[in-house]
């Protein structure tokens, strides 16, 4: 209730300062309309009772009456006018959401092609990469950035399981740097991604268990809800994700 009543305040002060701003003069302008009239036709002293009743069937009623004509037709215009730039703005703001919506599900499609593609294009490389040892998938989550993982067999004739990582996220990110935890050691991490950028996809120098991330774009966001990050991770023990964490990149 205390909105809907701040909300038809808004609109009466809005009416009202169209009205005089219409009529060309101010709050001061109003006051002295109606000054102008008490003074001229309210004869015998405006303070007296009797001397409104006296005066009111002459030049004082004709004169309130027209003010109140000129300045209802000028409220109620006034009125009409704010009610449709209010519907107008509304259905602006409206129209704006809709297609940032239906925008946001076109990229969100595309990245979901994006990823349908590469998980075609490993099956033909490997048709029986779904069949490794491990879970099937898991999921993890920092923030915007969601990891999606699952096994895929190795190249690598030194690391005999493989997992692919995939990142994705609703909103574009730039730079991104991530911190992988696994519950075994890690021997390789391999990029997948088509793109240029600048940075690093490593093991941790001080924890083999750790893959470390850190990607700096060139003019453009690293991460797009349509182009997710893509990378493989090898080791010759059986592991899997256990904990993805945010790490500071800096630009040198």
């Amino acid at each position: 209730m205390p909105e809907f009543i701040h909300q038809v305040a808004h609109l009466c002060m809005h009416v009202f300062v169209c009205s005089y701003t219409f009529l060309g003069t101010s709050p001061g302008g109003i006051a002295a309309q109606v000054i102008s009239i008490v003074a001229a036709e309210v004869k015998g002293g405006w303070w007296r009772w009797h001397a409104w009743v006296q005066n009111w069937t002459g030049g004082l009623r004709r004169a309130i009456g027209t003010l109140a004509i000129v300045w209802a037709v000028v409220i109620a215009g006034c009125l009409l006018n704010t009610l449709y730039h209010d519907h107008r703005n509304l259905a602006g703001r409206l129209s704006a959401v809709v297609n940032e919506k239906n925008d946001l599900k076109a990229r969100l499609t595309q990245r979901d092609e994006y990823i349908k593609r590469l998980e075609n294009e490993n099956a033909k490389r490997c048709p029986q990469c779904n069949t490794d040892v491990g879970s099937l998938e898991s999921r993890d989550q920092v923030g915007p950035i969601v990891m999606t993982t699952s096994p895929v067999k190795s190249i690598r004739p030194d690391a005999t399981y493989c997992r692919k990582l995939i990142f994705t996220s609703e909103f574009s990110t730039n730079p991104v740097g991530l911190d992988v935890y696994f519950s075994a050691p890690i021997q390789y991490v391999d990029s997948m991604v088509t793109f240029v950028y600048k940075g690093f996809m490593r093991v941790s120098e001080n924890d083999p268990k750790r893959a470390e991330i850190a990607m700096i774009g060139f003019g453009e966001d690293v991460l797009k809800p349509e182009r997710p990050i893509v990378i493989t991770v090898c080791s010759d023990k059986v592991f899997e994700p256990i904990k993805l964490e945010r790490r500071n990149v800096v630009e040198n």
